[in-house]
């Protein structure tokens, strides 16, 4: 399964870590520029960051030019392009609303968009997780089964009474 919630393999390039989603982006983020696990204040401020739909190449360029990021210089291969949207996007006050009536609709789409992604995904991960725990019950071993069966049937006489 794509993205799944197990953080095996580090990301080690922009391209990976902007594959990846919810949790396993932020974890991934914080392993990849900080070298470390976020802490908890940290992975739930992120987390909340993606689900607002937040863009990832913002988040990874804070935690690049944090005090931390900086002292790490982490060597995320196309990380410098991301720290350099973000630059660009901080500019004046002046700047920002200008290009905010400009791209207004069109960040707010592209905004929705990646919430909804996040979204989905977090639904891929539910369903994934049920479909294992189905397939699990439905491989109860014949006695356990049977036993159930009697359950259900007992159960059963019991309310017609």
């Amino acid at each position: 399964m794509k993205n799944s919630l197990s953080f095996e393999a580090p990301a080690h390039t922009l391209a990976q870590l902007l594959k990846l989603h919810d949790e396993a982006f932020v974890r991934s983020a914080y392993k990849a520029i900080l070298g470390r696990n976020p802490d908890q204040v940290g992975l739930e401020n992120y987390l909340s960051q993606v689900r607002a739909g937040i863009h990832k190449a913002h988040i990874l360029a804070e935690l690049a030019r944090s005090p931390e990021g900086r002292l790490k210089a982490a060597p995320v291969q196309g990380l410098h392009l991301a720290i350099a949207q973000y630059a660009k996007h901080a500019s004046s006050v002046w700047v920002r609303m200008f290009r905010r009536l400009g791209n207004a609709s069109v960040e707010s789409t592209d905004r929705q968009l990646r919430i909804m992604d996040n979204r989905l995904y977090l639904v891929e991960q539910a369903v994934a997780q049920q479909t294992s725990q189905f397939v699990e019950l439905l491989t109860l071993p014949p006695g356990l089964a049977r036993t159930f069966a009697e359950l259900k049937a007992a159960i059963a006489e019991k309310q017609r009474e």
